[in-house]
């Protein structure tokens, strides 16, 4: 049937993974290093000996190619929310204001000011691939990523030393802070010093926010006064949302956001999942519903790009089309993307007959996505809109120094 994928600018279709999460050469096919990528594919299986090893940031390309980016939008209301605070320090009465400094950096392209980069010492715990880390480069002097998992750890090493041109390929700005990558934990994060701004980008789910005053506390103590805390999640979705084609998309989307709370996959990913899957950290506990001391009140909720069956309540709207690159998807690439999850990755390891199916389309994740697809009128490989749902918590600590018990 014919492409329900609209208003097509510059697209880069979404890359197919395997099952653990591995992109395939032939998802690098459109991408600036498809050349070496083919002659991989090419290659005789009794000749793949003789060629080297991938490079840490080959491989980091290849796992953020296939990931789900954030939102550029979201990070630049980050930003400026950020920069709006009173600064650490004195700066000189010359000096335009940072709420200025960081709308000129933003809108313009700018860079933020010398004196200003030196204040910022920035935090991403549970960095991943550091995509994260990589926007706070842009504007930070130091950046601290840490995750507990020495497989990203290796993986944030690889997207630091990306060149611009790789890291542009992946939709990551370059810049030129020093990198301080370590093993860390939420509560043990190894930090030499408080931060400026701390992130935690699709994990904040995982925290202890059944005591959520403890939880705060925890931020409270990373943070400088005036800090800011960045509590951001984000999902791909198929679209168009709106029009006949939204109707034909929305069982796909219908069937995405079900699929953490029903069987056999519930057990597997857990009560997290309601708060990162499904409500998007909307329905988080302020700091001053928790009752923790040292936070100001103001708390800005963003969203981007929400798909109207979403359930969750929605926050401050930033979704603008034009300012959004569109990508291509398609039922498969959405098959592939839930197999990526936590969650789903547990139970193929519980259910190793499972893996074996998904190598034909034929595991829960292909028979879901088949199921929608028969419902809204779609082919499984038909070419799809892929909207990314972004959403963002910002919190902001307050100017005294006195620890938080």
């Amino acid at each position: 049937m014919p492409s329900v994928f609209r208003r097509l600018r510059r697209t880069r279709t979404h890359a197919s993974s395997s099952s653990d999460g591995a992109t395939t050469p032939a998802t690098l096919a459109s991408s600036p290093y498809s050349s070496a990528a083919a002659s991989l594919a090419a290659t005789p299986a009794t000749s793949l000996a003789s060629f080297a090893p991938p490079t840490l940031s080959q491989q980091a390309y290849a796992y953020l190619l296939s990931a789900p980016p954030y939102s550029p939008l979201a990070l630049a209301a980050a930003f400026e929310f950020h920069f709006a605070r009173p600064s650490p320090t004195s700066l000189p009465s010359s000096s335009v204001s940072a709420r200025a400094g960081a709308q000129w950096h933003l809108r313009s392209g700018g860079e933020v000011r010398p004196e200003q980069r030196e204040e910022e010492h920035v935090g991403d715990f549970g960095c991943g691939a550091a995509p994260l880390a990589a926007w706070l480069e842009s504007w930070a002097q130091h950046v601290y990523a840490r995750d507990w998992d020495a497989h990203m750890l290796e993986l944030a090493h690889g997207t630091r030393d990306m060149d611009c041109e790789m890291r542009a390929s992946v939709g990551l700005p370059k810049g030129d802070a020093a990198w301080d990558i370590a093993h860390g934990t939420f509560a043990e994060p190894n930090l030499p010093r408080a931060l400026t701004f701390l992130t935690l980008g699709s994990c904040a789910h995982y925290l202890a926010w059944n005591e959520p005053l403890a939880t705060y506390n925890v931020f409270y103590r990373h943070l400088l006064p005036h800090g800011t805390l960045l509590l951001i999640g984000h999902r791909p979705v198929p679209g168009p949302y709106d029009g006949p084609c939204g109707e034909q998309t929305a069982p796909l989307r219908r069937a995405l956001e079900q699929a953490p709370f029903t069987e056999p996959l519930a057990r597997f990913y857990g009560e997290a999942a309601r708060l990162g899957h499904r409500d998007m950290y909307s329905t988080l506990p302020t700091p001053r519903e928790a009752g923790a001391a040292g936070w100001l009140p103001t708390v800005r909720y963003l969203t981007v790009n929400a798909p109207p069956e979403w359930s969750g309540p929605r926050g401050e709207d930033m979704t603008c089309p034009e300012a959004e690159e569109l990508r291509a998807t398609s039922p498969r690439a959405m098959a592939h993307w839930l197999r990526t999850t936590t969650g789903y990755v547990a139970y193929l390891r519980a259910n190793p007959q499972e893996k074996a199916r998904a190598a034909v389309e034929e595991d829960h994740a292909g028979r879901l996505m088949k199921a929608a697809c028969a419902e809204g009128g779609l082919d499984y490989d038909d070419k799809l809109e892929l909207r990314m749902f972004c959403a963002a918590l910002l919190l902001r600590r307050d100017a005294t120094s006195a620890p938080v018990q």
